[in-house]
């Protein structure tokens, strides 16, 4: 029997070599949440963003638990919007929404959609993937603009 085990490096807490749902492939998105800052998720606002250019918006180094990433736009202007997700320096999960055109809509790479009342969807968290060194989350528009796109996560670090 071999040295790795679950709970062991390589085991089921090993970092992912890719993270796949069904944003995964890019041109889909769904309504995030009805109200920004509710749920679990902690929001953080992407300030300035320049066309077409990733931006790291959140970075952690030392280990952790990744338990919710996504990205959703803070009106209605018509736009596609991107999430990267990296962790221990490899890209696990990278895509683009669809064209969206109405506010708290966007894609999520970590966590999962819970609707506590009817239309009132709330980004959730997941067991988690770990990361062993470091964690970055980077963010794309097609417009140039600033604080018009925000990052719901969740995540600990050890």
């Amino acid at each position: 029997m071999g040295a790795e085990g679950t709970f062991n490096p390589g085991g089921l807490n090993a970092p992912p070599k890719s993270i796949v749902n069904a944003f995964s492939s890019g041109g889909r998105s769904t309504t995030i949440t009805n109200t920004v800052g509710a749920g679990p998720a902690k929001y953080t606002l992407s300030g300035a963003l320049t066309a077409g250019v990733y931006k790291e918006l959140i970075t952690s180094t030392g280990p952790g638990i990744l338990k919710i990433c996504g990205i959703a736009s803070m009106d209605a202007t018509a736009r596609t919007i991107s999430l990267k997700v990296i962790l221990d320096g490899a890209t696990v999960f990278d895509a683009p929404t669809d064209a969206i055109a109405a506010a708290n809509t966007g894609l999520y790479a970590v966590g999962f959609i819970t609707f506590y009342t009817a239309g009132a969807p709330f980004l959730e968290p997941e067991t988690g993937y770990v990361y062993n060194s470091s964690m970055g989350w980077w963010v794309k528009s097609s417009l140039s603009e600033t604080d018009k796109v925000v990052m719901p996560h969740m995540f600990s670090t050890h």
